[in-house]
């Protein structure tokens, strides 16, 4: 029989509900409650109700806030070392993703949160970026130049809009509707369902299917919170993270294909076969600068070339 919840755990992200974000986190707090017979209970916040990804990390590691499925960029702002999963063009499917996010590397990398009171327990896959705007569409990295273009408050990303010659604008997730609406941005990137799930494709005229980078989440939780648990009660909780990890994975295909047809029916202009060469070429650069920050980035570039087979 199930008990009622020793430890209550608040776990907040900043996608709608209708976004894989929200499925793969209420997957997470129904497996969280099944496995540890409904002692520990995870209460998700969609929709940015407990702030964005920048607030959510922080409130996490100050112990403000007990957990948070958080948007693997932002841990830039702390420390590099999960930037090799982002690299642009280098995870280049789902299966790549699946592959990298579970695999050792992931695991030492996360493991080094600890060092900032937080317990990361899996790196969990979302979608492909694909880049949108009001003013042409893009086929080469020339046809950024000039646009007043949203990117995510982390340094590889701002680099990567900047190489691409955007007039870049970091700004936190919940802004980007009313900036896209009043004109203050022309364009910005998202994965597919979250394009659709904000409705912000309603805004832009045109899309790209570029797929630069993956936009993974961090399941995490205040470590301090964690090291409270019952070993049991955490056994559960890494049990329920990696099953979230194959949740997603399994999802995300389907979503992808629903989520574009709703951006095409729309009326939106979707480039498809883009010659990705020129793109690869201009932000070759950043491999180098990010392998030189910190080991864990360059062995993750180094494992996930060698998952692809390269």
């Amino acid at each position: 029989m199930a008990q009622s919840p020793d430890v209550t755990i608040r776990l907040g992200h900043v996608a709608p509900e209708e976004n894989i974000y929200h499925y793969a986190a209420t997957h997470f707090a129904e497996r969280v409650a099944e496995y540890t017979d409904g002692t520990v209970a995870i209460e998700v916040y969609p929709g940015a109700q407990l702030g964005g990804d920048r607030d959510l990390l922080e409130g996490v590691q100050l112990g403000t806030l007990e957990g948070g499925y958080i948007s693997l960029a932002i841990f830039e702002s702390m420390t590099p070392v999960l930037t090799g999963f982002q690299m642009p063009f280098l995870i280049d499917s789902y299966d790549t993703a699946y592959k990298a996010d579970t695999s050792e590397v992931a695991a030492d990398a996360l493991a080094t949160l600890e060092d900032y009171g937080i317990k990361g327990l899996a790196i969990v896959e979302n979608g492909m970026r694909v880049p949108g705007n009001t003013v042409r569409p893009i086929r080469k990295p020339s046809d950024f130049e000039g646009i007043d273009f949203r990117a995510p408050e982390a340094g590889l990303q701002l680099r990567m809009f900047e190489l691409l010659g955007a007039n870049v604008i970091p700004m936190p997730f919940p802004e980007i509707y009313t900036a896209l609406q009043t004109g203050v941005l022309e364009g910005q990137d998202q994965f597919l369902q979250t394009w659709v799930g904000t409705k912000a494709y309603e805004i832009v005229d045109y899309m790209s299917l570029t797929q630069m980078y993956t936009w993974p989440t961090v399941i995490t939780i205040n470590l301090a919170v964690f090291e409270s648990l019952t070993k049991e009660q955490q056994a559960a909780l890494e049990r329920a993270a990696r099953e979230t990890q194959t949740f997603a994975y399994e999802k995300l295909p389907d979503l992808d294909k629903k989520a574009i047809g709703v951006i095409e029916e729309a009326g939106i202009e979707v480039e498809r076969d883009i010659d990705l060469a020129p793109f690869m070429e201009t932000l070759s650069v950043l491999y180098d600068e990010y392998a030189e920050k910190d080991p864990l980035v360059a062995r993750t570039i180094e494992t996930i070339r060698d998952l692809r087979g390269e």
